[in-house]
């Protein structure tokens, strides 16, 4: 190549980069350097075959005849020189400019944390990388840590930003590293966009990391993910990873260490894992993902956030719920609730896309101010081998309520989710009647009082998963749904397939989960004397709710699971412009209306 330039082509080259227009008329030779002034030598170069023109060196490089020789560059090795660099200027008594400075500023009003990282320096100038990054991720860790002690319960960011300072000191300590992982993560997109350009018909397997800050039995969201990992393993060249923070059994997923908790919000006793960034940041970059998808902008979410923004990974966001809303129902407290809403704003409007449950949830978040690129509804779904109505027992009827016809909620027993509203129409309902009765399958922080308030009209079977589940769902006649804030609707899906028909208000996702009028009743948000109305309507016409609870079954079984993986796998090639491999040519292009497209999510 070098030997086709001539006079003209390097005044050219040099006029584009604003340079003096050198006197020579060919080059001799090429070379390069990446030896930072001889602190850090390099040590890589290109090995190729014995090649006469550019066209050998092209078909050798096609033919995967090219290799990289010596040792590669890191981001342990450019850290490493970096502090070399500063130590000298510090030795010398120089201060280099910020540009020059890998690591924390060492402006005027440098904080005590940042002095001493400083003062530092020389003796960290005398380690290898991995003896410089052992000192300074531990020292990271226990700042981390000790900034999150304080969290309380509720919703933790709130207890983090009474810490901020401390937690920003705490990353100073690993700012070289995050620095250099952006450089490399720059490098590597620019690579992998050059690799499209030259090869626009070679296909490759995509590969997406999903982030999901809880992962158990009683997390859908986290189960869904599962699900669609273990089919994605079993039926395609395609991988999807599921990456957990924490201990305990997580399956196949990837778990990473925790270093402190903060308390879970709406789960009283459970708590999240707050990973390392820099083992977020490792991990991503080690990987090599092509989409990063985060389930909840938990900890494990936020540093995914990050780990994506800093090495140019496009960000999948998934919003499954009102954080905003449940913030200011469990605290009752508006500036509270205005708070949550700002730090979740600003957290999805740092992704390339937003999957959210259903279009009025993307039509509340715009009308709240959020500036997002790009929705993608994903519709509810459901496990329609585990719901299904032949799972109906006479004997379990008869246990839940004498024979009655019976209404049944499955959820969190907790106030956010319209049950107070539900009980006064229902206790209302039983003193016209008494051949209903309710069912409550789930359990919260509002179950001792429900119970005191219901006594023995209703039941409540506490927390089921599973087969036991399903048999609750097929043995009932009616779904009662209250909640207004729920974007999901998972349970909804369920009772559908599981032969009921259900009865929700016309707010969030339970209403799609439902063919209006054909397999259940959509209220008026608030209108809770009509919510029960309908539900009275149904358990008066025996045929009416036979009809519909053939529809909620049929309804039900137009979802699949391959589906779900299609749309998605077409949503995050869509993202990053791969073509597909050639075992997914007949996969249909996902659809995109009015910038959402909608696809069938699986519900376990």
């Amino acid at each position: 190549m070098a030997t086709g330039i001539g006079a003209i082509d390097l005044a050219q080259m040099a006029l584009r980069q604003g340079l003096a227009i050198p006197p020579h008329r060919a080059i001799a030779g090429t070379a390069g350097s990446d030896d930072h002034g001889g602190i850090y030598p390099g040590s890589a170069w290109t090995v190729v075959p014995g090649v006469q023109n550019v066209p050998d060196l092209l078909a050798a490089m096609a033919a995967g005849e090219v290799r990289a020789g010596g040792e590669d560059g890191s981001v342990e090795k450019m850290a490493t020189t970096g502090f070399r660099i500063i130590a000298g200027a510090t030795l010398s008594g120089e201060r280099p400019p910020a540009h020059q400075t890998p690591g924390p500023d060492v402006s005027h009003g440098r904080s005590a944390e940042a002095e001493k990282l400083i003062e530092y320096m020389p003796l960290l100038a005398t380690m290898t990388g991995a003896q410089v990054r052992s000192p300074l991720s531990t020292r990271y860790e226990h700042q981390v840590a000790r900034a999150l002690l304080g969290s309380g319960s509720g919703f933790p960011v709130l207890g983090v930003l009474r810490s901020v300072g401390s937690f920003v000191d705490a990353h100073l300590y690993i700012a070289p590293y995050l620095g250099v992982h952006g450089y490399f993560g720059r490098e590597r997109q620019q690579t992998r966009a050059l690799r499209r350009e030259l090869f626009p018909d070679r296909s490759r397997p995509l590969k997406v990391g999903l982030f999901v800050d809880e992962l158990d039995e009683i997390h859908g969201v986290a189960t869904m993910y599962q699900n669609l990992e273990r089919l994605a393993a079993g039926s395609r060249d395609d991988l999807l990873r599921i990456v957990r923070c924490g201990t305990g059994d997580g399956g196949d997923a990837i778990c990473l260490p925790a270093l402190a908790t903060v308390p879970m919000p709406l789960y009283d006793g459970r708590a999240l894992g707050v990973p390392s960034l820099l083992d977020v940041l490792d991990h991503v970059a080690g990987e090599d993902y092509d989409v990063l998808h985060f389930a909840t902008p938990g900890p494990l979410g936020l540093a995914a956030m990050v780990a994506g923004m800093t090495l140019g990974v496009p960000i999948v966001g998934a919003y499954h719920t009102e954080f905003g809303t449940y913030a200011q129902v469990l605290s009752g407290d508006a500036l509270v609730a205005e708070i949550v809403e700002v730090l979740v704003r600003e957290f999805y409007e740092r992704c390339a896309v937003v999957a959210v449950p259903s279009r009025s949830t993307a039509e509340a978040l715009e009308g709240r101010g959020y500036q997002i690129d790009r929705f993608e509804v994903l519709r509810n779904g459901v496990d329609t081998l585990l719901y299904r109505p032949d799972r109906r027992d006479e004997t379990l009827r008869q246990e839940l309520g004498g024979g009655r016809t019976l209404l049944l909620y499955v959820g969190r027993v907790s106030r956010e989710k319209g049950l107070t509203g539900l009980t006064n129409s229902y206790l209302e309902l039983r003193r016209r009647r008494d051949d209903v009765h309710l069912v409550i399958a789930g359990d919260g922080p509002y179950r001792e009082e429900l119970e005191a308030r219901l006594g023995t009209l209703a039941t409540f079977t506490g927390f089921v998963r599973g087969e036991g589940l399903a048999r609750i769902f097929a043995s009932c006649d009616i779904f009662a749904f209250p909640s207004t804030t729920d974007t999901l609707g998972r349970a909804v899906a369920e009772a559908q397939a599981s032969g009921l028909p259900a009865v929700v208000f016309g707010m969030g996702g339970p209403r799609e989960c439902i063919r209006p009028g054909t397999s259940g009743f959509v209220a008026a948000p608030g209108d809770e004397a009509g919510f029960m109305a309908r539900v009275e309507e149904l358990v008066d016409d025996a045929v009416l709710r036979g009809r519909m609870g053939a529809a909620a079954r049929a309804f039900a079984e137009t979802l699949s699971w391959e589906a779900v993986l299609d749309g998605l796998i077409d949503l995050y090639r869509d993202i990053v412009t791969v073509p597909p491999p050639s075992a997914l040519t007949s996969v249909p292009t996902l659809a995109s209306v009015e910038r959402r497209a909608e696809v069938a999510t699986p519900v376990a």
